[in-house]
């Protein structure tokens, strides 16, 4: 099968040769797998991700209008899987104090400083935001709420949600840009 095309693997796949598809595997995980590491970092989501491209792919092959450029799609493909992963995380703001550590966990002093600095700064610029956003992050960070939650929630449309959200993040990078150094 390696000396197949792309095109001809995947013409092949439709007509009912499923085993060909493999062959597309093989030839594309280890580079999918790749993609995936170098986007998200978290080696134990990059298995998961890459399954899941292949099993999108698999069962949308047919929507596949070049089959000469199957690359391309199924890259496509993982781009848009880490999109839909990367979404789904719900961030939730603590300060290091409410951490429980375990006594296997090694926590530096200088880390704890530094996360306490960090939060401290964080949450100095925080203070200054009008009442409305602050309401809006406390929805998001500290009770882990969706925006669809929050629009529910404030009796208003999503999209003054996110646009408010993402208002109130540029406001704060653009604030704390010069003393977050790596955070950012």
């Amino acid at each position: 099968m390696q000396s197949l095309s792309d095109k001809e693997l995947v013409m092949m796949t439709l007509n009912g040769k499923r085993e060909c598809f493999g062959g597309l595997v093989t030839r594309y995980y280890s580079l999918i797998y790749s993609f995936i590491y170098k986007r998200i970092s978290q080696k134990n989501n990059v298995e998961d991700l890459a399954q899941e491209v292949f099993t999108e792919a698999y069962g949308s092959l047919k929507t596949c209008r070049e089959p000469d450029k199957f690359q391309y799609w199924l890259f496509g493909i993982a781009s848009n899987r880490i999109g839909k992963w990367a979404r789904s995380i719900k961030y939730i703001a603590v300060e290091p104090s409410q951490i429980d550590t375990k006594p296997d966990d090694i926590v530096l002093p200088e880390q704890i400083i530094s996360d306490k600095e960090l939060f401290d700064k964080i949450e100095s610029e925080v203070v200054k935001l009008s009442p409305q956003a602050k309401e809006i992050l406390r929805l998001k960070h500290k009770e882990g709420k969706s925006c669809v939650e929050i629009a529910s929630i404030l009796n208003c449309p999503v999209g003054t949600i996110t646009s408010q959200l993402s208002r109130t993040y540029k406001q704060l990078r653009r604030n704390l840009e010069g003393q977050l150094g790596d955070y950012l």
